[in-house]
């Protein structure tokens, strides 16, 4: 059988069979909303966190999907903003080491990652043929150089490179910026950079993982939150780019980050109220005060 679009109204009553209830929207609103502001399967994400068994939710309201959505808009933009804080961070790091060791050549770096993994640094080489800007940075007759390549380079490549570069010789480097836990930061750095939801799945049982990274809890542990909290991956990845950002960025970051988190909080409690039947709420909600506090 052929999918088809749902009518506006469709998408009104659907919602109504699972248990959300407009308390605060009249139809209209609701469809205006739906056309104007977040479409129906975004919207809808939301009530995965709230209480729900074969299909039927319990104490959510559409303004409840409403004030969520808003709250993860401000989450992203601020989880973000210290993504591409962190691998500016870590790019600098890494020019510092370079221009530090003796002997270090620019150019046989790239040579040497482009021998290794010709298929990536061909598929990473299109990548910047193709964008406006990019193409722009480096000189097509000059050798390719390292500083060149991060300027254009996806944070993917980065850690690619980064995992060349160290996995056999300068293991310190590799530690100092806690390399193992990069990976953690990429996930949440393309989740934020390709506007997904993030406000859902933060405890499901599809997200739980048996055994997290010592390091992981290490830093959970450093920071205060729960370690059991590390069982799960979006709170686990936060953890990471709370912990790198106040260890690798300079203090003006660091400041300037808990400011702005200061007034997500704000936000996310702004009306606390309603989100009372959400235990996943709430509890976030105490996992991503004490990150902040932690810069």
């Amino acid at each position: 059988m052929k999918s088809r679009f749902l009518s506006y109204h469709d998408q009104y009553t659907n919602m109504e069979s699972q248990g959300i209830t407009f308390h605060h929207h009249s139809q209209k609103e609701v469809i205006e909303y739906l056309q104007y502001h977040h479409y129906y399967y975004r919207i809808t994400s939301y009530k995965y966190l709230f209480p729900h068994y074969q299909g039927h939710f319990h104490h959510v309201d559409f303004q409840n999907l409403v004030d969520l959505a808003a709250i993860d808009d401000y989450l992203r933009e601020g989880l973000l903003a210290m993504c591409l804080d962190i691998e500016q961070a870590v790019k600098t790091k890494f020019m510092t080491q370079m221009t530090s060791t003796a002997g270090v050549n620019p150019e046989e770096i790239m040579e040497d990652f482009a021998r290794k993994h010709p298929h990536r640094y061909e598929a990473m080489m299109d990548q910047i043929q193709a964008s406006h800007y990019k193409r722009e940075l480096f000189n097509e007759e000059a050798p390719l150089s390292i500083w060149m390549f991060l300027e254009v380079i996806p944070f993917g490549g980065l850690l690619e490179i980064l995992d060349d570069y160290t996995a056999q010789q300068y293991t310190n480097f590799r530690s100092d910026i806690y390399f193992d836990a990069l990976e953690n930061v990429r996930k949440i750095r393309n989740i934020c950079a390709h506007n997904n939801v993030f406000l859902i799945h933060l405890y499901s049982q599809g997200a739980y993982e048996e055994t997290p990274s010592q390091q992981l809890v290490s830093f959970a542990q450093n920071i205060g939150v729960d370690t059991q909290d590390m069982h799960y991956r979006k709170p686990r990845d936060v953890v990471a780019v709370f912990y790198l950002h106040q260890r690798l960025c300079v203090d003006e970051k660091n400041e300037r980050r808990q400011n702005q988190f200061r007034m997500i909080l704000e936000r996310y409690y702004q009306h606390q109220e309603i989100h009372q039947g959400s235990k996943h709420y709430q509890r976030f909600g105490e996992h991503l005060k004490k990150c902040a506090q932690f810069l």
